[in-house]
């Protein structure tokens, strides 16, 4: 009997350890996903039909980012027709990092419906254009408040008139920023080297796990006695 009480509580203690090292090893690797840049004072007098544009945005990453999804504007009553909407992400030299078709099948964000992408790092220093090629019907905003995502500086508005899927690069000055809205893409922080406290919870979990593995056999030739 005493054997077994002991077992119990050796047992006990070892689950426990468990669920307390797992619980602190998960918030190292935990992110959630953030809009590039959020429109929060959008002006109906200023929105309009904008077909055959390419419509985005001028940003550099102040920090490393992955961008997980890319998205267009569909507006605060996340009107999307239907229809298949491309949208990219350059570099500012011009070079396709990603691109991805949105549909108004996609999940939405506040005024965007986004896609998602494998993960694409945006690394500190550097700068990009996003935009997505606005179809008939899709209306597309400029000027009015604004909020970017940590770790993301606006640089301003880009448009392109295009059929088909290319980099914006005409910009017609802060009077017309934040906007053009058309392409946004979602970021979340880049997945991190292991810390010195993560690789020191992983070798404390490798412990417990050895430990418990001595215990169970130890009881089973016990048992086996």
């Amino acid at each position: 009997m005493r054997l077994q009480t002991i077992q119990r509580s050796s047992g006990n203690a070892l689950r426990l350890l468990l669920v307390a090292a797992a619980g602190m090893l998960a918030p190292l690797y935990l992110s959630a996903d953030s809009l590039a840049i959020n429109p929060t004072g959008l002006v109906s007098s200023n929105s309009y039909n904008g077909a055959g544009e390419i419509d985005g945005f001028a940003f550099t990453a102040t920090s490393d980012l992955d961008a997980t999804s890319l998205g267009i504007f569909a507006g605060p009553s996340l009107t999307l027709p239907t229809g298949n909407f491309n949208v990219g992400l350059w570099t500012d030299s011009g070079t396709l990092l990603a691109s991805a078709i949105v549909t108004s099948g996609d999940p939405s964000q506040d005024s965007f419906y986004f896609h998602p992408i494998t993960p694409t790092l945006l690394t500190a220093g550097q700068s990009y254009v996003v935009g997505a090629q606005m179809g008939g019907g899709v209306q597309t905003y400029f000027g009015g408040a604004y909020t970017m995502a940590d770790g993301l500086q606006y640089v301003g508005s880009r448009w392109i008139s295009s059929a088909s899927l290319v980099m914006p690069n005409s910009y017609d000055g802060s009077s017309s920023d934040p906007g053009y809205f058309g392409g946004n893409l979602l970021v979340a922080s880049a997945t991190p080297e292991p810390s010195s406290m993560g690789l020191i919870m992983l070798g404390l979990f490798a412990a417990i796990a050895g430990l418990a593995f001595q215990q169970r056999k130890r009881h089973g030739t016990a048992d086996a006695r």
